[in-house]
C-alpha cells in the first residue's frame, strides 16, 4: 500500500482565544468550517478536553474518526487518528 503525506501550513491573523474557540472548543463541528469535510459529529458526550473524540465525513465516501490526546488551553492542543478509509499516519499535533 502507498501512502502519502500531506501538510498544510497557513498563517491566521487572530489571537490565540479566537484561534482556540475554532480549533479546540469546536473540535466536533469541523464539518460546519473546513472545505475538507462535508460533515462531522461529537463520537463522545465530551466536548472539551482530553478524550474528546469525532467522526468527520470526507468526500468519496471517506472518513476519519479522531481523538484528542493532549488539552492544555490556549498552548497545546494535540489529535490522533483512530482509523480512516485512506491510507494516513496516526497522529497530528498542533503547538500555539
Amino acid at each position: 500500500m502507498k501512502y502519502y503525506r500531506i501538510l498544510y501550513t497557513t498563517t491566521l491573523s487572530t489571537d490565540k482565544q479566537a484561534f482556540w474557540e475554532v480549533l479546540a472548543d469546536r473540535f466536533g463541528e469541523i464539518g460546519d468550517y473546513s472545505k475538507g469535510v462535508l460533515n462531522s459529529e461529537y463520537l463522545s458526550k465530551k466536548r472539551k478536553g482530553t478524550g474528546v473524540t469525532r467522526y468527520c465525513e470526507l468526500p468519496r465516501k471517506g472518513y476519519m474518526k479522531e481523538r484528542v490526546t493532549i488539552w492544555k488551553e490556549f498552548q497545546e492542543f494535540e489529535f490522533e487518528i483512530l482509523s480512516a478509509s485512506i491510507p494516513l499516519d496516526r497522529g497530528a499535533k498542533l503547538n500555539f
